[in-house]
């Protein structure tokens, strides 16, 4: 364990001095304070003392892998209780010394940035006691239990995204980009939403940024954050860790935050020896034990419980309860594989939906139909089922859904090549993303209107939408689609033969994807700098990037690739005359398409021989490779490309002065041109071929 030494310290110091500082507030401060993980044994223990046929599940639950937050988002949906009573917990009557500290700092504005990864109302208790007015670099990570809207943005979860942060969350860590360093204090495993939160550290990290985690405890995920950041564990009391950094600001802070202690502080709160969240509500209960289950992979006996609780709520008339059971039992059906099982239960379930007017969950659940049919690759019904989902979301003004669902219409419609229609869809969600102010969402919307107007060559509409999503990007500190952009921008200005800019764009991505440490997505830029290099002319550059792309891909093993790379450097040592060199890297990339039966490239790479051969006066060698081209044009049917060869080996016997033969060639090209309707390619051919019979008859 790494104590606070002289050089870690004098770092810190140095960046908290110039604002570089961000902390990440865990709520685990003391040993004596209620942990997330103990309030989820206790709730469940509560419940299974009630319902006492859910005891054999009981063990199983606690001993399963499942993250807390999944846990309390999941029993949030099931009471669908606005002030959940577990929560009650978490509302202290005090604060500590450390949040009062932070308090200062805050209050100063000592730090950078400030996340807040617990829910506890302590912190805002300091920062009320302190007068802190101001909490612009504030952020609570997963809400905090005071604020009016905390059980929407932290425990009403859509789609089953458990593990993820509220917006505001996401935000904070965007954000960090311009930060030097991280100081964590408090935050451990088993936390609310710890793996979230931990992952975007991880990212953090690996961004060459460094992470400091204030810890008694070694454990692997935080030693190994600290090692990938090139940071440190500090085993020292939070409170004098946060004293010696900001020592020599004595003077701007309060004499309390050097002479307080944390000592003796912890648990101020009663805890509830039993929850009373599902009294006389057996079936419901039951219906919860049975989400989690599933959640845990252990879908026979979440299906044993479902059957009990379909039964119950047909009984009872609890129509609600009976559509969410149908919902989860065709999602069983769906990872079990039973593709029509799982579509007969989410019709099941739209009926039960309609019965209790819920428009909402009729949508969703038309969605999860279609969902269904898209992997069945029933596009007709997919598309029918989509429809419905977002004519409700239409009449409810529901963004959320509507931006979803009409996403999804747009990638059936580009995938069918119906692009006019997928430009609708995707200006939908645009239009959704922007009403909910979901920039991510806005920006992911703008990149997929640039991509599919490409595809339509509006190259200059496309060109809009991609700066649109480029300054989103910068705004929010958004890196997520940052690299597609700089790609696709780099694109069209290619198609502008802008190259100049062009390259501006692809250099851009470059320096991205290597900071970034995206191995997979730099042979693609290699190519890109590789062809707009060679388009400036810039040769040498061009055949650097282009070898560059060739390590790559031989690493990766990606021989397709691999061989329209040798093209690439093929065509260019033709073009610079060194025909040997180009030879070589054709008769590579021949032997790749050869062996993996690629024939439309095999053709391509037989032509671009035949021009290296004929350029160097291997006659023989250019008929061979034409020669072969015939053979497979004819097995493919291709009359049009046959035609071409024949003129292309007519113009080899030409230069061999072999008469007959070129004549003969020409004759054969100008009949299938002339089966082909292909008048003026008949014309050009007729051309050359009078041209040559002049000359024979006047020699």
């Amino acid at each position: 364990m790494i104590i606070m030494e002289d050089i870690y310290l004098n770092k810190l110091k140095k960046i908290a001095q110039e604002k570089g500082l961000a902390v990440v507030l865990g709520s685990r401060l003391t040993n004596q304070e209620l942990t997330w993980k103990d309030l989820m044994s206790k709730v469940l223990l509560s419940f299974s003392e009630a319902q006492k046929e859910l005891r054999c599940y009981t063990e199983e639950i606690l001993e399963g892998d499942m993250p807390v937050e999944v846990f309390f988002r999941m029993l949030y949906q099931q009471t669908k209780d606005k002030k959940p009573s577990f929560l009650e917990a978490f509302q202290y009557q005090d604060t500590t010394f450390i949040h009062k500290q932070i308090a200062y700092l805050v209050k100063e504005n000592f730090l950078h940035s400030l996340g807040i990864s617990a829910v506890d109302n302590r912190l805002s208790l300091a920062l009320k006691a302190a007068s802190c007015a101001s909490l612009e670099n504030t952020t609570w990570l997963n809400g905090e239990i005071s604020q009016e809207d905390f059980s929407e943005s932290c425990l009403a979860v859509t789609n089953n995204k458990f593990n993820s942060l509220c917006p505001a969350g996401t935000r904070f860590f965007q954000q960090l980009e311009s930060c030097e360093a991280v100081l964590v204090v408090g935050l451990f495993p088993g936390d609310f939403a710890w793996r979230s939160i931990y992952g975007y550290l991880t990212e953090y990290a690996k961004k060459n940024k460094t992470i400091y985690w204030v810890s008694s405890h070694e454990l692997i995920p935080l030693t190994h954050i600290v090692s990938l950041s090139g940071g440190a564990l500090i085993n020292e009391p939070v409170s004098k860790v946060l004293k010696e950094i900001f020592l020599d600001s004595q003077a701007k802070l309060p004499a309390e935050f050097f002479q307080g202690s944390e000592e003796g502080e912890g648990q101020n709160i009663s805890i509830p020896k039993k929850f009373s969240i599902f009294d006389e509500k057996e079936t419901e209960c039951c219906f919860f034990f049975a989400s989690l289950l599933n959640f845990l992979m252990s879908r026979r006996k979440a299906l044993d419980l479902l059957s009990i609780v379909i039964t119950k709520s047909l009984q009872e008339k609890k129509y609600d309860l009976l559509a969410e059971a149908h919902r989860l039992t065709g999602k069983i059906f769906l990872e079990q594989g039973r593709l029509e099982k799982s579509i007969e239960e989410h019709i099941k379930a739209i009926d039960y939906w309609a019965l209790c007017e819920d428009e909402t969950n009729m949508a969703a659940e038309y969605t999860l139909c279609a969902d269904n049919y898209w992997s069945g690759s029933a596009v007709e019904k997919s598309l029918q089922y989509y429809g419905e989902a977002n004519s409700l979301y239409h009449r409810l003004e529901d963004n959320r859904g509507i931006a979803e669902v009409s996403a999804k219409l747009a990638l059936i419609c580009d995938s069918e090549e119906d692009y006019d229609l997928a430009q609708k869809y995707y200006t939908e969600c645009l239009k959704a993303r922007t009403n909910m102010g979901d920039h991510s969402g806005e920006i992911i919307a703008y990149v997929n209107l640039g991509n599919c107007l490409l595809k339509k060559q509006s190259w200059e509409e496309a060109k809009k939408y991609l700066e649109n999503a480029l300054e989103l990007s910068e705004k929010f500190h958004d890196t997520f689609s940052i690299g597609e952009i700089y790609q696709l921008l780099g694109l069209i200005y290619m198609n502008f033969q802008e190259y100049t800019q062009s390259k501006v764009y692809y250099e851009k991505v470059y320096h991205f994807y290597q900071k970034e440490q995206d191995h997979i997505s730099m042979p693609f830029v290699y190519c890109n700098l590789g062809h707009v290099c060679a388009r400036l002319e810039d040769f040498d550059n061009a055949i650097k990037y282009y070898e560059q792309a060739l390590e790559c891909y031989e690493k990766m093993g990606d021989w397709q690739h691999l061989a329209s790379v040798y093209t690439n450097l093929g065509l260019l040592y033709s073009n610079r005359c060194e025909y040997r060199t180009s030879e070589d890297y054709f008769s590579k990339a021949e032997e790749i398409f050869a062996a993996m039966g690629d024939i439309y490239n095999l053709i391509k790479t037989h032509t671009n021989l035949g021009k290296v051969y004929t350029l160097q006066g291997e006659m023989e060698n250019a008929i061979e490779c034409y020669r072969a081209n015939m053979e497979m044009q004819i097995q493919l049917g291709d009359k049009q490309e046959l035609a071409n060869t024949l003129i292309a080996i007519a113009m080899v016997y030409l230069q061999t002065k072999q008469m007959d033969k070129t004549i003969t060639h020409l004759q054969k090209a100008i009949a299938l041109y002339d089966v082909l309707n292909l008048a003026e390619e008949k014309k050009e051919a007729a051309q050359i071929l009078s041209i040559i019979q002049s000359k024979m008859a006047n020699n």
